[in-house]
């Protein structure tokens, strides 16, 4: 809700105890699971659980789904990256003015518009600098870019040229380990949820102390994301096991959705038999207040 939303700091606290508390609620509840189940000295009438009714769904689809809603509530958990731990030393903007070659400045001696010939359906124009070049880009959509150079629009090698020269200023006291071209996507290069990601890219790596690495559209220059060690990390706890984003399921589509459905579904059974557990036992509290239920 925005009236929560607009308080970012309570948001996020609400988001992150919570998630906390759910956390220890289903290790807890798992301990009791493993100890109640009984699969070789089985219970009257050959029964692997003692309970009956939505007790005995509770927690049959309690274990069978312990793997799935423990991963999905603690990864939601280290969604909020909670308490700093995902925190990354040095700031990214900062990398890429330097790749840039600086902040936005005197447009005047930028390439000019009417110095280009077709511009048609262009739907936006930036102005940017890459190694310090003034360049346009014009987009016709997302897939349809091309930049501008003051000789006109630059073919492939002339791009390339300006990008490799201006990769080594966004760490300028590390070693550049690798440099690659991504024409697919990867584990830590994808699209997916609604996040368009162009390819090709290039992705080059640092050995400074966080690990950098960073992905470059060769379509247009720009720099498109870092990931650090930590984000790495962060990438495999959160959209690993919250989103399932693994390549063989997202490169995949009808696998990953039929995956995330069937395991919402068996979540939400489970949860089910929890809200008529708990009704039931306050609705029976209320009327016998003074009775004492055992589990």
């Amino acid at each position: 809700p925005w009236q929560l939303r607009q308080h970012a700091d309570l948001w996020a606290d609400i988001l992150t105890y919570l998630s906390l508390v759910g956390v220890v609620s289903v290790f807890t509840g798992s301990i009791i699971g493993f100890i109640r189940l009984r699969v070789n000295h089985r219970y009257r009438g050959n029964a692997v659980t003692p309970y009956k009714g939505f007790n005995k769904w509770h927690h049959l689809l309690g274990l069978g789904s312990l793997l799935f809603v423990s991963t999905f509530m603690f990864s939601g958990l280290m969604s909020m990256l909670p308490w700093g731990i995902f925190d990354n030393e040095t700031d990214v903007g900062e990398q890429i003015v330097r790749y840039n070659g600086g902040e936005l400045s005197e447009l005047d001696k930028f390439p000019a518009l009417t110095t280009i010939a077709n511009t048609d359906a262009v739907k936006e124009v930036e102005w940017q600098l890459t190694g310090g070049t003034p360049t346009l880009l014009l987009s016709r959509s997302a897939t349809d870019k091309q930049v501008v150079v003051a000789d006109g629009i630059a073919d492939d090698a002339t791009l390339r040229a300006l990008i490799r020269a201006a990769v080594p200023a966004l760490q300028p006291s590390a070693t550049l380990l690798a440099s690659k071209m991504i024409s697919s996507y990867d584990n830590y290069y994808y699209s997916h949820h609604n996040r368009y990601r162009p390819l090709p890219a290039l992705q080059v790596e640092f050995d400074d102390a966080e690990s950098s690495w960073y992905h470059i559209d060769l379509n247009t220059g720009t720099v498109i994301q870092r990931m650090t060690h930590t984000d790495r990390v962060a990438r495999w706890l959160y959209n690993g096991m919250h989103s399932l984003d693994f390549t063989l399921l997202f490169q995949h589509r009808p696998i990953w959705d039929a995956t995330i459905i069937l395991l919402c579904l068996f979540g939400f059974c489970f949860a089910l038999t929890s809200v008529v557990i708990g009704w039931r036992r306050l609705v029976y509290r209320t009327k016998h207040p003074h009775v004492r239920v055992n589990s």
